[in-house]
């Protein structure tokens, strides 16, 4: 019984050693770019998003077409997408096809890769080269480009694109039409919690949502709202209550807020702290400052004790 076990044991393990060696053979030629090479071992191991690639290197445009379908992936059809808007790897430019496949991979998943590249399809429909996107800003490019900064890269591909829309979101909100592209920031910023990215340009134009019509002015209160408990967010509260927007004018809770804002790294906050601290009594800085120490909402009974 002993010795059966033993030869199961040898089997078992020869058996995954060796298809862990087959197994890491695709990869490890693939990663030293030895697409050559990797074909075979690809074919062996099934593995179809790098077949997909390998022939796109090959300049064989309809095997890396079958290869990307088998795999279905959301990185495979984006791929595709993207030798048909440049007319790369083997294939003709066919921005309909690539229109087909991006949709296709914003279905399956949604990352700051396919919107980009997306936004990059806006701009070749209307012939205008991505690269050149400074010199003719594209709305329906730009809401793409918005969408890949709102969205996590899921590669360093993705997150190098990502870095790429957010320098064309700034072209077109400070060379183009800011109200427009702030807008829509807010806009989407309401739907879905923003980015990081997203969030700083809304607090760098603070000016202009404080001085747009009231409509504007009610979206961006209820965003402030909405996203409370970030550092951005609760400079942009103190400000409200600063300002009266939204609230009733109150220096002493502005106060309150940005000695939150300014205790979580905000300049701007402690900034803003310092310019109204003249407009408060001893007493309402006292006040403001016990019940900064009690959080962003203290509770009626630590609002009682700092009365005293």
């Amino acid at each position: 019984m002993l010795i059966k076990i033993k030869f199961l044991f040898f089997i078992f393990t020869v058996f995954f050693s060796n298809n862990a060696i087959s197994e890491s053979l695709c990869t490890k030629l693939f990663d030293e770019n030895k697409f050559g090479e990797a074909l075979q071992p690809c074919l062996e191991e099934n593995d179809n998003f790098r077949l997909g690639y390998i022939y796109a290197q090959k300049n064989n445009c309809s095997k890396s077409q079958e290869y990307y379908k088998k795999n279905g992936s959301s990185t495979a059809y984006m791929n595709m997408a993207v030798r048909f808007i440049y007319a790369t790897a083997g294939c003709s430019k066919d921005l309909k096809l690539a229109e087909d496949y991006l949709n296709i991979s914003i279905n399956k998943d949604k990352n700051s890769g396919n919107f980009h590249t997306f936004g990059d399809l806006e701009m070749m429909k209307a012939g205008v080269n991505p690269e050149r996107y400074f010199d003719k800003p594209n709305y329906e490019a730009f809401k793409y480009y918005v969408q890949s900064i709102n969205y996590f890269p899921s590669s360093d591909w993705d997150n190098k694109r990502k870095s790429e829309s957010l320098e064309k979101v700034k072209d077109y909100i400070y060379l183009s039409d800011a109200s427009k592209g702030l807008n829509y920031l807010l806009e989407i910023s309401l739907e879905k919690k923003p980015s990081e990215e997203v969030s700083k340009l809304i607090e760098e134009n603070e000016n202009y949502f404080f001085n747009s019509d009231k409509d504007i002015i009610k979206d961006f209160t209820k965003y402030v709202e909405l996203y409370f408990s970030s550092e951005d967010n609760i400079y942009l509260k103190g400000k409200m209550f600063e300002l009266g927007v939204g609230h009733i004018e109150n220096y002493e809770e502005a106060y309150r807020i940005y000695l939150i804002a300014s205790s979580e790294g905000s300049v701007k906050a402690r900034k803003a702290k310092e310019k109204i601290r003249d407009k408060l009594t001893q007493d309402q800085i006292k006040k403001a400052t016990c019940l900064a120490e009690k959080g962003l909402n203290p509770s009626w009974m630590q609002k009682q004790l700092c009365k005293w």
